[in-house]
């Protein structure tokens, strides 16, 4: 993968990593230091080199964040322990302590997913000089403008016809669906896997949604 690619690989699972170190118990400082620290050595081990052969980018990092976690303690403890049976007890204890949290990692991951695909397409609307037209479509997809009122409104504030904006609203989710995809192809190394995490972010969105009503996603064509 290129340079520009990996720093923006960086940059997106960032969140996602952090609240997940965050959740197995260490306070904000140490999970920001741990982040840190996992970063580097994931990229100086040529981990972004490998997350393209790997599979689905979002299983390999959050794995790799928790053989992470495991070393760390492991190297913490060190001088408490003798190699006997009791750290591999330990250890097996850490990894398992790990699956209620899991969720966290995949949910900050969709979210960062969503937010990058709303922004490309907010992008394009800012560069026809269209920006607040696309804020106002984006709060007909994500439901704070779906209600006849805030239809009626944005047809008087733009000058355009009901169907006008029905239209432009359908056009505006079938952009967002297909930076959507582009964005989620590019974690996976095989395109038959598409599909799958395309259904998983879905999935994870919509349990997100039942907590906190963030941004929805478009809805499946199937």
């Amino acid at each position: 993968m290129a340079a520009k690619a990996l720093e923006s690989l960086c940059r997106e699972y960032r969140a996602p990593i952090l609240a997940f170190i965050e959740r197995t118990g260490l306070s904000k400082i140490e999970a920001e230091d741990a982040v840190q620290d996992f970063l580097l050595k994931f990229i100086r081990s040529g981990g972004f080199t490998n997350v393209k052969q790997s599979g689905r980018a979002r299983n390999y990092i959050l794995k790799s964040v928790q053989y992470f976690l495991i070393d760390r303690h492991r190297s913490e403890n060190a001088e408490k322990r003798d190699r006997s049976k009791t750290e591999s007890i330990e250890e097996d204890d850490i990894e398992a302590s790990f699956e209620p949290v899991l969720e966290i990692f995949d949910r900050e991951w969709a979210q960062r997913i969503m937010d990058a695909a709303v922004r490309k397409v907010q992008e394009f609307f800012a560069s026809q000089n269209k920006e607040a037209f696309g804020e106002a479509l984006f709060g007909i997809i994500e439901g704070r403008n779906d209600n006849p009122e805030m239809r009626s409104a944005i047809c008087e504030t733009f000058e355009i016809t009901e169907n006008h904006l029905a239209v432009a609203a359908t056009r505006f989710q079938m952009r967002l669906k297909k930076e959507i995809r582009e964005l989620v192809a590019n974690t996976v190394s095989n395109p038959e896997e598409i599909e799958d995490e395309l259904r998983y972010l879905r999935n994870v969105m919509a349990e997100t949604m039942k907590a906190d009503q963030p941004a929805s996603l478009p809805p499946s064509e199937t």
